[in-house]
């Protein structure tokens, strides 16, 4: 019969001998990182062909009106994470969505903790 431990139940050595690696967080911590997305959007860009993030970042920026404190993450497979300093900037540009970048559609949707 197997043995079943729960991962709050684990030790360090547990952890180690078991091939996993756990990383505990502070609360103050996943606070900080819950309220830094909050105020972004989750987009997709349909297309096979790869953009860099430097190429969508300026491109963006001046197609959403130079937001302030906008800035870009590249998340893969044409998926990035669009940051802004004001609520006004996420309504604004989510609810410009689909848009179109260099005639390809970009999908864009409000960040959800889940």
């Amino acid at each position: 019969m197997a043995e079943t431990t729960r991962d709050e139940d684990r030790t360090e050595e547990d952890n180690r001998k078991g091939g996993r690696n756990v990383i505990l967080l502070e609360e103050a911590d996943i606070s900080e990182g819950i309220n830094a997305c909050s105020n972004s959007l989750f987009g997709r860009l349909f297309t096979s062909k790869t953009f860099s993030i430097g190429t969508m970042g300026n491109a963006l920026k001046a197609i959403w009106g130079n937001p302030e404190g906008f800035s870009v993450s590249d998340k893969g497979d044409n998926s990035f994470q669009f940051f802004f300093n004001k609520e006004v900037d996420v309504l604004r540009v989510e609810r410009g969505s689909p848009w179109l970048f260099k005639d390809y559609v970009l999908h864009v949707k409000r960040w959800k903790e889940d």
